[in-house]
Parts: C-alpha cells; structure tokens; sequence
C-alpha cells in the first residue's frame, strides 16, 4: 500500500511538472506571434545579445558568443531566457566545444530549465557537461548569467 502510494504521489508531481511545461511552451508561443513583439540587438565584446520587448516588457534574452581556450579549443555558448513579468519562466543554455577548433570533433551540451517563483521547478539536459557535475547548482548559476544579462540590458 505504501508503494503505490508513493507511486501515485510521484505520477502526480509528474503531471503538474508536465502540465507546468505545457502553460508556459503555450503562452511564450502566443507571445513569439505577436506583432506587438518587438526585438533589440546589442554587441558586446563577447559576443551579441538580441533583447525582446512585448508590450514594453522584457519578454526574452538571447545572446551567442564564442570564446577560444589555451588549449586552443574553441566553446560556442548559446543562451536563451524567456520571462513573464519580468521573472525567468524557461531558460535555454548550450555549449558546444570544437576541439582545436574542429567541427566534425565536438562535445555539445545543452538544458532546458522551467522557472517558476525564481525556482527551478523542471530540468532536461543532454550531453556531457556542467548537469553532471555534483558541484554544480543549475538553479543558482542559470538565475546568476539571467540577472546578469537582464542588468546589463537595462542599462542600455
């Protein structure tokens, strides 16, 4: 009896997670049609961030760059977050490392991470990287680089 009690408690949390998912993919498609939406370009040093506006609010943050390590590795990095209200709801991160600089010889990492409150409520990551690192804390750092950029963007 406990079993399938902590069978069902665990289906439960799943079909909210899923559910969760589900509202937030719906209501960013909505918004991705709009005319209302309008999108900002910014360069940096580092690379380039694209900003969208929805009826004067920040809707989404993306921004591409490139670095080349001693090693002469070169790390693309990928960054996509999408908020409401001006909190993060779905945040979007990829790394892909080109060894020395190689296309056909890469490492890709990526995640999908839902938001809600300001905690993270739902993950899904592929490949080898920083998700398989016990030290690392997906929720502290992915908020850490949106702050950071929302910051940076609202002193443009």
């Amino acid at each position: 009896m406990l079993f399938l009690s902590c069978f069902a408690t665990v289906m439960l949390y799943g079909q909210q997670d899923t559910a969760y998912r589900n509202r937030v993919e719906h209501f960013i498609a909505q918004i991705e049609r709009s005319p209302a939406l309008i999108k900002h370009t910014v360069k940096q040093k580092d690379g380039t961030c694209h900003y969208w506006l929805y009826k004067s609010r920040l809707f989404k943050i993306e921004k591409h760059g490139s670095e080349k390590t001693p090693e002469n590795h070169i790390i693309e990095k990928d960054y996509q977050y999408y908020l409401d209200r001006g909190k993060l709801i779905r945040a979007y991160e990829r790394e892909l490392l080109l060894v020395n600089g190689n296309r056909e010889d890469v490492n890709v990492w990526s995640a999908t991470t839902y938001f809600k409150s300001n905690r993270l409520r739902y993950i899904t990551s592929l490949g080898h990287g920083k998700t398989e690192d016990e030290e690392y804390d997906m929720e502290k750092e992915t908020l850490k680089y949106f702050q950071e950029l929302k910051t940076l963007l609202q002193l443009q």
